[in-house]
């Protein structure tokens, strides 16, 4: 066997705390032609993941990692950090002097016993250095007293690596400064701060994954100042550190070693986002990723890049002029919105335009008519594939496209002439995305020789945004909001994609939360199999994603739908969550009245509660489906149960509206909840409520002998299949109740009968009664048929039926009392459904 058929023969799953000779391995796979070996993309990936974890392995144990845990106390004060970091309080801020400051930074540092303390103090004087005008001048001033400190004790302490963490928070710029990173490649973690980090990956508490989050965060930066240094300072640091393995060296093999023992999704992604950044070689073979380019196997390059055209037209429609094209993207982040982003972090947004796409392109035909068209033969030298020579046909040849547009240019300079490319007249598919990246970056740089930089587009408030986010329209809590900027990220927007097969741009932003809550809590084994289920599902994976709405009012309901989901049949699953999402959407419309009625003056509670009550009984159903849905039979009569809670859901959602309409107070309507349900299914327990609320309203206002003939139409009603009782209720009471009945009179003709309608003494006084009762007859009024009731023409309500639509149509007596008889006439007279 050749000496060039070895890798055949490696194995793959390798995995030894021994050190591997990798050199043999790295130099087939840098040869050119590697496809005449049987070593796929993915086998090579995974040699190479196990190869690394190997020799990190091997360093870390030379480090003493691993040998024990963290002590009860160090834990106790992981967690007392992390609860300071999310604290927002409002606290009286400190005006220290810059030499306390600085004894203070040495006292945290030192991870002793009065370092919490000094921690506590030197995160309040953070928080308060929001509004300062020096701002950023201080927080430079600390990065760099921060990382000397540590730089005299020779160690990164887990202590100081948070307080990096905090600082970097602040900034308004990506990278840190200079001196920070050359005093960190000075300091060199310990065994006891590696562990520490250890305890944050794996932490559940909310808090310690949101800090472990800021540390990534931090790590993140320290390697983009790296990566973003002259070619002469990467030398430099290179001779600086000779063989010495730096920090950010030493964090490396701490993530591979630990990226698989994370809490949970997102800081597993987030530690493999750290990883894409220090671009390890199985990244060339990444998909998507920007041959030729540093940095083009990154996550947000390639998510920016492979949107390139849309972000042009966006930023064409919006009229939004600041920045450039590849730097500052402008893409979806849910219907209705844009972000403008940068360094692939979310830092605008706007309401997404009407009629965006044409006002794009009308401002490009301006530029595009002043041309000449002397100039246009750049088009056909664009349009040419680039044809290769016997060198090899690696990707990044096509970088050589970019020589015809500098020819290009200077052409033009030569001729003293602008020029606006038309992408639409080039086949940007035969393209390197780094020559559209140029042509796109030029036609920006047009525009702002003609119009400058001055920003045109109104932006809307970040705050106002998070409203529309979640339950109530108030800001997230501190740890969503977190999460949710992550969520938003360009390379976290890849990687879901990559995972799941979603854009989540093209979910709303109440179901984007809860699915990034989902994500956040579930383990393992869920996330893979969510995985498989979106991508084996395409025409349905957004309803799939969108149904984690389900998770407002419990997070365990992700569990249910992911057992239903696998347990159905597509076209099942299909009518099932078209149905749900309908039922969510009313809640949502709700949600959103409520919060623009009270516009934040009431307890946010009680708007989230009327929310959640709309869907609750849809969620049940949700539950209860996955231990009984095993047959077509069984579905079929789950499709019914959810059709019903849709109506339901409508008819309370209209309840509310009325009540809120009427002057009713949000106190009157967040614990309210409704629902229909055939007569015989009626438990006995809320029979008797419903029987003695009747017997209250009517055995004062009537003789003995005519409430006995109510009460006994009540009871057989109850038995009557063909009587469906409309139920009101407050925290589970019931306060309001309605029947109506279908049937046929002398001529054979359909008719709906309403009855019985009582609402309980201590809510008479309020607009409940009217408000349940409105909706309900104009649900009913739109089937059709004619509705008929009686009642007594000393009836307070006899009013309001009139209103409603109710004809007088005669008068009798029963019993000795006299009844008013009306009708509200049918609109057209369909087949009778007890017929059908």
């Amino acid at each position: 066997m050749s000496e060039r058929e070895k890798p055949q023969e490696l194995d793959l799953n390798q995995h030894s705390p021994e050190v591997p000779d990798r050199d043999p391995l790295l130099a087939v796979f840098d040869e050119e032609g590697e496809d005449e070996y049987e070593l796929s993309r993915a086998q090579k990936r995974k040699y190479l993941f196990n190869l690394f974890v190997s020799e990190a392995e091997h360093r870390l144990a030379n480090m003493g990692y691993g040998e024990a845990q963290i002590s009860p106390l160090e834990a106790q004060r992981l967690t007392a950090l992390a609860q300071f970091s999310v604290d927002q309080q409002p606290e009286q801020l400190l005006d220290q002097p810059l030499e306390d400051i600085n004894n203070l930074i040495s006292l945290a540092i030192e991870g002793t016993e009065g370092s919490v303390g000094a921690m506590r103090t030197l995160l309040v004087y953070l928080r308060g250095m929001e509004n300062d005008q020096e701002r950023n001048q201080q927080i430079e001033k600390l990065e760099e007293k921060v990382s000397e400190t540590m730089t005299e004790f020779g160690q990164v302490t887990i202590e100081g690596l948070i307080l990096l963490a905090e600082i970097n928070q602040l900034r308004n710029v990506l990278l840190v400064s200079e001196i920070v990173a050359e005093k960190l490649d000075e300091s060199v973690f310990n065994a006891r701060s590696l562990k520490m980090l250890a305890h944050l990956n794996q932490s559940r508490d909310i808090n310690e994954q949101i800090l472990f989050h800021k540390i990534i965060d931090f790590m993140e930066s320290y390697q983009e100042t790296i990566d973003n240094a002259s070619p002469d300072k990467q030398q430099d640091r290179a001779m600086r550190l000779g063989y010495r393995d730096s920090s950010l060296d030493q964090f490396e093999d701490w993530v591979w070693v630990e990226q698989e023992n994370s809490a949970n999704y997102f800081l597993d992604r987030h530690l493999k986002n750290f990883l894409d950044l220090r671009e390890g070689l199985w990244n060339d073979h990444k998909i998507g990723a920007i041959s030729g380019v540093p940095g083009g196997s990154s996550d947000t390059t390639i998510y920016t890049f492979s949107h390139l055209s849309l972000s042009h037209r966006l930023r064409l429609g919006l009229g939004i002029n600041e920045g450039f094209p590849v730097i500052n993207p402008v893409l979806p982040i849910a219907p209705g919105y844009l972000g403008y982003y940068k360094d692939g972090q979310l830092v605008k947004i706007y309401k997404y335009p009407e009629n965006c796409e044409e006002t794009a392109r009308a401002r490009e035909l301006v530029y595009i008519k002043a041309n000449n068209p002397a100039d246009e033969y750049i088009y056909y030298d664009l349009n040419m594939p680039v044809f290769y020579t016997s060198g090899g046909n690696h990707p990044s040849r096509g970088l050589n496209r970019l020589q015809d547009v500098w020819d290009f240019s200077d052409h033009l300079k030569a001729h003293a002439r602008d020029f606006y490319f038309d992408l639409s007249r080039i086949d940007v598919s035969i393209l390197h995305p780094m020559v559209l990246a140029d042509l796109i970056t030029r036609n920006q740089q047009y525009i702002d020789r003609k119009e400058g930089k001055a920003p045109t587009a109104g932006a809307l408030d970040m705050k106002d945004y998070q409203k529309l986010l979640y339950p109530s329209g108030v800001e997230l809590p501190v740890e969503q909001q977190y999460l949710f900027r992550n969520l938003v990220r360009l390379p976290f927007r890849k990687k879901i994609e990559d995972d799941f097969n979603l854009d989540i741009s093209e979910m709303p932003l109440y179901a984007q939360v809860q699915f990034l809550r989902f994500l956040n809590i579930a383990e393992p084994e869920q996330i893979s199999r969510l995985s498989s289920i979106t991508h084996g599902n395409p025409d349905l994976r957004y309803k799939i994603a969108q149904s984690f709405l389900a998770c407002v009012e419990d997070l365990q309901y992700g569990e249910a739908i992911l057992d239903l989901v696998e347990k159905l049949d597509e076209e099942d699953v299909n009518k099932l969550l078209d149905k749900y999402l309908e039922i969510a959407k009313t809640g949502e419309s709700i949600r959103g009245f409520l919060a623009s009625r009270y516009k934040g003056e009431v307890d946010i509670d009680l708007i989230e509660r009327a929310q959640r009550n709309i869907i609750l009984r849809a969620n049940q159903i949700l539950r209860q489906a996955r231990q009984t849905a095993t047959s077509k039979q069984d579905f079929t009569r789950l499709l019914s149960r959810v059709e019903q809670e849709e109506a339901n859901a409508s008819l309370l959602a209209s309840t509310i509206r009325s009540i809120v309409e009427e002057g009713g107070g949000l106190e009157t309507v967040e614990g309210l909840s409704s629902a229909e349900i055939i007569a015989p299914e009626i438990s006995a327990e809320d029979a008797t409520d419903m029987e003695k609320i009747y017997a209250h309203n009517w055995t004062s206002k009537t003789t003995p002998e005519y409430w006995q003939l109510l009460r006994q139409k009540f009871l057989d009603s109850l038995q009557n299949p063909k009587a469906r009782f409309r139920i009101l209720r407050e925290n589970g009471k019931i306060i309001a109740f309605l029947r109506f009945t279908e049937m046929e009179d002398e001529q054979a003709q359909p008719y709906i009968h309403f009855g019985a309608f009582n609402v309980d003494i201590p809510y008479q006084s309020g607009k409940i009664g009217e408000a349940f009762l409105t909706p309900a007859i104009e649900a009913e009024k739109a089937q059709g048929l004619p509705i008929r009731c009686e009642t007594n023409p000393n009836n307070t309500m006899l009013k309001k039926y009139k209103a409603l639509g109710f004809q007088e149509i005669g008068r009798v007596e029963e019993l000795g009392e006299p009844e008013v008889k009306l009708e509200i006439p049918s609109v057209a007279r369909p087949q009778s459904r007890l017929a059908a």
